[in-house]
């Protein structure tokens, strides 16, 4: 179901992929063996029993915002693993396969940015605008691939935003139970225009939680009396299809992401930067646990505890 799913949105992968313990992806690993080369051999009949198979009345989707860009074979449940026990140990735990050609191109990009010193120029300022000027005046150029390769996985975030609504309220996929969605840079915002996507279709009860972290997502700002409120359009609908928490997990350093979406109107603010002040949205500031992008995906089990993800 998930590589069908995929397919009918025009992406080139989209699959569900069960996250193992870590005993157990170990022994996989012993095997000469990989969770997620397993589930792409499998057939079309085998994914759709990895996705409706219910041990637990729960299930939590999860996923990640790029490839390790030294990964010749990924396992993308590995970024989520240690939250089936510590966190989630009543929900079944599945991570998300999509896009491994795109993603990994963001990876390496990712890598060599980080790598050039951008941390060194140092944030005043939480929104892309103010940071575009910032890095203008300090002389640094970026070079044209980087806005490339993001523009190229940002264009796929929408679709992958619909086959993950279509997934998850299909019942031979999901099993009619209560979903919590994880996901960190642009599977943040593949959450995010999936939320959009159940909103346009009416379908209101089957998201239970929403965590985001280091969100691409924009907020637009109106400054009236001096204070920013966000616009209700794209949040209040996202909100609206979200039955229990929304939690947006944001810091303060994450230069990369402001430079990555710089090239926004200055009136704009990116959800991974700043808290979103809506009504139902709680914010938790990562500052102390992220100090640039690519910590998200070592640090998801640490931010899902600082959120108080299992309450």
């Amino acid at each position: 179901v998930g590589w069908k799913m995929g397919t009918k949105f025009g992406l080139e992968d989209f699959r569900f992929v069960a996250v193992k313990t870590v005993e157990e992806a170990q022994h996989h690993e012993n095997q000469g063996t990989n969770t997620d080369t397993e589930v792409r051999q499998r057939t079309e009949s085998q994914v759709t029993d990895l996705g409706a198979k219910c041990s637990s009345v729960q299930c939590t989707v999860c996923i990640e915002g790029w490839v390790p860009g030294d990964d010749e074979i990924h396992d993308s449940a590995s970024p989520f693993r240690g939250v089936e026990t510590h966190i989630f140990a009543n929900s079944d735990v599945f991570a998300v396969a999509w896009e491994p050609t795109i993603l990994g191109r963001v990876g390496r990009t990712l890598t060599e940015f980080q790598a050039s010193g951008v941390e060194s120029v140092g944030l005043v300022e939480h929104n892309p605008g103010m940071i575009a000027r910032v890095w203008k005046g300090k002389k640094r150029e970026v070079p044209p691939k980087v806005d490339r390769r993001w523009k190229e996985a940002m264009d796929q975030v929408e679709e992958a935003g619909k086959a993950m609504a279509a997934a998850i309220t299909d019942a031979e996929v999901a099993g009619r139970r209560p979903i919590t969605l994880v996901g960190f840079s642009l599977g943040a915002a593949v959450i995010f225009h999936a939320l959009q996507e159940l909103y346009k279709t009416g379908k209101f009860h089957a998201v239970q939680s929403v965590v985001l972290m280091g969100a691409p997502a924009l907020m637009h700002w109106t400054a009236p009396d001096g204070e920013a409120e966000a616009d209700v359009s794209q949040w209040t609908k996202a909100r609206a299809v979200v039955s229990d928490r929304f939690v947006n997990c944001y810091s303060k350093n994450d230069w990369v992401l402001g430079v990555f979406m710089r090239k926004m109107d200055w009136s704009e603010q990116v959800a991974g930067l700043s808290p979103i002040n809506i009504e139902g949205v709680e914010n938790v500031d990562c500052s102390d646990l992220i100090v640039r992008h690519t910590d998200y995906a070592t640090k998801v089990r640490q931010i899902l505890e600082l959120a108080e993800a299992f309450r």
